[in-house]
């Protein structure tokens, strides 16, 4: 009994493959970047309202805190 249940389920897995990775769209304007200091304005402390870089690019508003010292 075990075989009629197995068997297709893992022709199905097997069949279905592993899915596509999704194609982020392109950022038109976004400022290219490596780390989040490329995103600081003026090259200014990376502190108080920080904008991202996410996948190369950095985010339009600002979205993460990190304290000042």
């Amino acid at each position: 009994m075990k075989r009629y249940v197995l068997f297709p389920a893992l022709l199905a897995l097997l069949i279905s493959g592993c899915p596509r990775d999704p194609d982020a769209p392109e950022l038109e304007g976004a400022q290219p970047c490596e780390t989040i200091r490329d995103c600081a304005p003026d090259a200014g402390p990376v502190c108080g309202m920080v904008t991202n870089c996410v996948d190369g690019f950095c985010e339009a508003e600002p979205s993460l805190i990190i304290e000042c010292r």
